[in-house]
């Protein structure tokens, strides 16, 4: 649970789906452990676990009501399964329980974020891990857990045809598809705060702006966040703004910088950042396939633009590549 809190793990980003592999390498690490295996052992193990975990997002519905953190239940399946060396029908049992008791409703990711996204990835792990230890001792899973009627491909990836797990063109590792967050928060504020951070450095120092906005680019997390209608309601409470990355960005580009004492200290609660977030639109890139993870633009009170917007999508994509992509 301790690995998520601060929000500073890794990220995958695959062409469908984001999530954060390093979720699960607390259950590697214990298995590995309790099974006294070797080191090299549980670097495989975790370099499995980042594989399938890849594959599966790979493979998912963008949209989907069911959140990421699901697919950490076969990940944490295999990852234990391999490391406590099953045998292949106790494994494939083990992988099958997980699947069945690891769907996590993508509603702990909305709204007024609870603490239940926080622990979301880890009661996943928990139920995978015991599933798994159930399995080694003789329970057994569905038979057609993974593509049966109703089934894990069909009703959490919407129809996937799960054969192509088999026959990914990737060449690389998805390991090598991962990287490190930059700031302490969720992995689509990280290209808005970069672009904001940029932009800062270009504009007068008691420029007072006028409007700020926000575009990122079109995929399936963006679409989820900026969806979100419960804005009003959690600033009338004088808590931070549900659309994140309006609030993220505002900070960054009145302090120039992000840290975690922006948030421990209730900067939200500011009244410049409050005014400044009243006047900031956040839109998706309307591009297929947008040429930047964000890009960040202002204007100034006396109508002059400042928009530095070739630049600011550069370091946002470059800080992207490294925060997001690897």
């Amino acid at each position: 649970m301790l690995i998520r809190t601060l929000d500073l793990n890794d990220t995958y980003s695959g062409p469908r789906q984001i999530g954060h592999p390093s979720d699960n390498i607390g259950a590697a690490l214990a298995a590995a452990e309790m099974a006294d295996r070797s080191g090299l052992d549980l670097l495989r193990a975790l370099r499995m676990g980042y594989e399938i975990y890849g594959r599966v997002l790979d493979l998912s519905d963008p949209d989907s009501p069911w959140d990421h953190v699901t697919v950490s239940g076969i990940v944490t399946a295999a990852m234990i399964g391999y490391l406590l060396r099953l045998p292949p029908v106790r494994l494939a049992h083990a992988i099958a329980l997980a699947a069945s008791h690891s769907a996590t409703l993508g509603e702990v990711r909305v709204g007024h974020v609870s603490a239940a996204k926080s622990i979301a990835n880890s009661v996943v792990v928990q139920t995978a891990a015991l599933m798994t230890l159930l399995a080694a001792e003789g329970v057994t899973g569905p038979g057609r857990g993974d593509r049966g009627v109703r089934g894990y491909a069909r009703l959490i990836m919407d129809g996937a045809d799960f054969s192509q797990f088999f026959t990914t063109g990737q060449d690389t590792d998805r390991l090598m598809a991962v990287g490190l967050k930059q700031y302490p928060c969720f992995a689509l504020g990280q290209g808005p705060i970069s672009a904001a951070v940029e932009l800062r450095k270009r504009l007068p120092a008691q420029a007072e702006i006028a409007k700020l906005t926000i575009a990122v680019a079109n995929t399936g997390a963006a679409r989820l966040r900026l969806s979100d209608t419960l804005r009003a309601h959690a600033e009338a409470r004088r808590r931070p703004p549900t659309t994140a990355s309006i609030f993220l960005t505002a900070v960054a580009l009145l302090d120039g910088r992000f840290g975690l004492d922006q948030l421990t200290g209730g900067r939200w609660q500011d009244a410049d950042v409050r005014a400044l977030v009243e006047r900031t639109e956040a839109t998706i890139d309307p591009a297929p396939q947008a040429s930047s993870i964000a890009a960040v633009s202002a204007r100034s009170r006396a109508d002059e633009w400042r928009d530095d917007r070739d630049r600011a999508e550069s370091h946002a994509r470059h800080a992207g590549d490294a925060a997001v992509v690897g």
